[in-house]
């Protein structure tokens, strides 16, 4: 496909030129912004126009440049556009619902049967369906080098929106950790961590080339609230000062999107806290990093505290605070 083409594929000859390659020609420029692939776009394109009777007669036109300036496949192309947007800025992947519900049940028959090796399978497997966390993924070694120090003598975790942060938490560096309180919204990471509370509970061992080895100096005390934090006084979290708060990547979602939460995230207690942010958008193929510092730095002024140490990975940043 020539890049003539894509800049004003009406340049070819009309007639020779089908609606479908048409089609193909904006899920292409789509996917030149959005982070997604051309055949889920196409698809998405073509199921919009097999719904709609005036786009059919449209498409069936011989002229492309009509059916480009047609006021119906324009508003089909923001609409798509819109679609995959919102889509993209799910934490978890679309249509990947079904998924987790039977990785949840695939979960409990390898837990029933204590096969451990499925058992680290399948929370890898869920790993992989989290978009935020799996985004970590790759990088996920040197997230933890910039910090193992803290990981080494912390006692107690507060983990606010961790997703399933913990599946890849470090558990067999952190010597002295007692408690690791997790919160956060979403119920199939709950139904998840869940599951992983209860090898914990049964002191496993899994494999070695698990991320989740059982710290086996003595099992921490994993306690999930699946709620809003907003719900209660920080107090009745833990009566005692986290060592770490971790704020991964939530900072700028609730600074956009729940403002009025800020000032009681901002005042947390805590001896450290981490938060971090993505370098690029969860949709668009952007950098971000500029603008998500900003609403970081505005955060950081809000709590009073000090910046002790900068964490860079390819895709994240962040700052410890004390």
């Amino acid at each position: 496909m020539s890049s003539t083409f894509e800049n004003n594929p009406t340049e070819q000859a009309a007639g020779k030129t089908t609606s479908s390659h048409l089609i193909l020609v904006y899920a292409h420029k789509i996917t030149r912004t959005y982070k997604i692939a051309l055949n889920e776009v196409t698809k998405r394109i073509e199921d919009k126009m097999s719904r709609n009777s005036e786009l059919k007669k449209t498409m069936n036109a011989a002229d492309l440049r009509k059916i480009e300036k047609n006021t119906a496949f324009k508003n089909m192309l923001k609409e798509v556009k819109k679609e995959i947007y919102y889509d993209l800025r799910k934490y978890r992947k679309n249509s990947s619902g079904d998924s987790t519900t039977e990785i949840i049940s695939r979960l409990d028959e390898a837990l029933e049967k204590n096969d451990l090796e499925k058992v680290t399978g399948l929370f890898d497997e869920a790993v992989r369906e989290h978009v935020s966390t799996n985004e970590r993924l790759e990088h996920i070694q040197h997230f933890h080098t910039q910090f193992e120090d803290l990981i080494k003598e912390i006692k107690i975790i507060l983990d606010i929106g961790g997703g399933l942060y913990p599946l890849t938490f470090p558990f067999e560096n952190a010597f002295k950790l007692e408690k690791y309180i997790w919160i956060d919204t979403d119920t199939k990471s709950y139904e998840i961590l869940e599951r992983f509370q209860k090898v914990y509970k049964k002191n496993l061992h899994l494999p070695k080339n698990s991320n989740q080895i059982i710290n086996q100096s003595g099992i921490p005390e994993i306690k999930l609230y699946n709620e809003s934090f907003e719900q209660r006084e920080w107090k009745e979290y833990s009566n005692k000062e986290p060592d770490l708060v971790l704020m991964l990547k939530i900072i700028p979602v609730i600074w956009r999107q729940q403002r009025n939460l800020i000032g009681k995230l901002a005042n947390v207690p805590g001896k450290t806290i981490l938060v971090t942010a993505n370098k690029e958008s969860m949709t668009k193929k952007e950098n971000v990093a500029k603008k998500e510092n900003t609403i970081l730095m505005k955060f950081i002024e809000l709590t009073g505290r000090n910046i002790t140490r900068k964490i860079d990975t390819q895709n994240e940043f962040g700052y410890l605070l004390s």
